[in-house]
C-alpha cells in the first residue's frame, strides 16, 4: 500500500508542477501579447511593465525579449535594448529579423562598425530581403562608404523595386558624392511611391539648391510644408534660398515664420541677423545677432 501510495503522491506532485508550468507560460503569453498591443498603439511606457513580466515569467519566450527590446529601444535605451536583442538572438540564433532589429540599435548608437556585422549576419540568412539589403547600404552610407552604400542599395531595390526607403537613402548617397541628377531622379522616385514624409521633399530641394535650381528648390520646400506645415526647417530654408535670388522681403517674411515655429533656433537669428546687415537695417541686425548669442551660450550651459 505505501509504494502505491508514494506513487500517487510523486504523481500528484508532478501534475501540480505541470500545471503550474503551463499556467506560467500562459500567462507569460497574456502578457506578451498585452506588451504588443501597446506597442502598437504607441504606448511604450505600458507595454515596457508588460513585456518585463513576461520575460520574468518566461525567460526562454523569444518574442517576449524581441518586443521588450523594440520597446526600451523607443525609449532610448539602447543598451538595454541590445542585451534583450542579443538575449532572443541566443534562443532563435536564425531569426533575420532580430539580426536587423540589433544592427538598427547599434546604428542608433552610432556604433556602425557592429551595425555592418549584424546587417551582414541577417542577409547571410535572407539572402533575398530587400529590406535587409537597404540596412547594410544605409549603415555604409552613413559611415561614408559611399560605394558601398550604392552596390547594396542598389541590390535592394532589384529585389524590392517598389521600397520608397531605399530610392530616399540612394538619393542621399547621390547627393554626398555630387552625382546631383541622378540625386533628383531617385527622389522623386521615392515620393512617387511614398509622397507622405516632409523630409523627403525638402532633401529633394536641398539637391535643387546645390544645383543652382532655386526656384525649384522653393516649390519642393513648400510641397514639404503642404504635408507637414509644423516644420521650421522649410521656411528657414526658403528664406536661403529667396536671399540668393534677392528677393529679401520674402526672405525676411520666411525667417519670421521659421522663428515662430522655433524661436529657439540660433541659425534662423543669425540668418535673419546677416540679412539685415546686408540691407543696411543695422538696429534689426545687431537685436537678432544679440538673441543668437544669448542661445548660444544658454545652450553651452545645459
Amino acid at each position: 500500500m505505501r509504494p502505491l501510495l508514494k506513487l500517487i503522491n510523486f504523481l500528484v506532485a508532478l501534475l501540480i508542477f505541470l500545471f503550474s508550468c503551463l499556467s506560467g507560460a500562459q500567462e507569460a503569453r497574456d502578457y506578451l501579447e498585452k506588451g504588443r498591443s501597446y506597442l502598437q498603439e504607441g504606448r511604450a511606457d505600458e507595454a515596457l511593465v508588460e513585456l518585463k513580466r513576461a520575460v520574468e515569467l518566461d525567460p526562454k519566450l523569444s518574442e517576449a525579449r524581441k518586443l521588450l527590446g523594440t520597446a526600451l529601444k523607443e525609449k532610448g535605451f539602447l543598451d538595454d535594448a541590445i542585451i534583450q536583442f542579443k538575449n532572443a538572438i541566443t534562443l532563435e540564433p536564425k531569426d533575420a529579423e532580430l539580426r536587423v532589429l540589433l544592427g538598427y540599435t547599434y546604428l542608433e548608437k552610432g556604433n556602425r562598425e557592429e551595425a555592418i556585422k549584424e546587417f551582414s549576419r541577417a542577409i547571410k540568412l535572407k539572402p533575398k530581403e530587400g529590406r535587409f539589403q537597404m540596412a547594410l547600404g544605409q549603415a555604409f552610407l552613413q559611415e561614408g562608404e559611399y560605394e558601398e552604400a550604392v552596390h547594396h542599395l542598389g541590390k535592394a531595390i532589384k529585389l524590392e523595386p517598389t521600397l520608397a526607403e531605399v530610392h530616399m537613402l540612394l538619393g542621399e548617397v547621390y547627393l554626398a558624392i555630387r552625382k546631383l541628377n541622378d540625386s533628383i531622379e531617385e527622389l522623386k522616385e521615392a515620393i512617387r511611391l511614398d509622397p507622405f514624409h516632409a523630409s523627403w521633399y525638402t532633401l529633394l530641394g536641398s539637391v535643387y539648391f546645390t544645383k543652382g535650381l532655386y526656384g525649384e528648390a522653393v516649390k519642393e520646400y513648400m510641397e514639404s510644408l503642404r504635408v507637414d506645415p509644423g516644420q521650421a526647417e522649410p521656411h528657414l530654408l526658403i528664406g536661403r534660398a529667396y536671399t540668393t535670388m534677392g528677393q529679401f522681403d520674402e526672405a525676411i517674411g520666411e525667417y519670421k515664420k521659421a522663428l515662430e515655429l522655433d524661436p529657439n533656433s540660433p541659425e534662423i537669428h543669425m540668418h535673419l541677423a546677416a540679412l539685415y546687415r546686408r540691407l543696411g537695417r543695422i538696429v534689426e541686425a545687431d537685436v537678432e545677432l544679440k538673441r543668437y548669442k544669448e542661445i548660444i551660450k544658454e545652450k553651452s550651459r545645459e
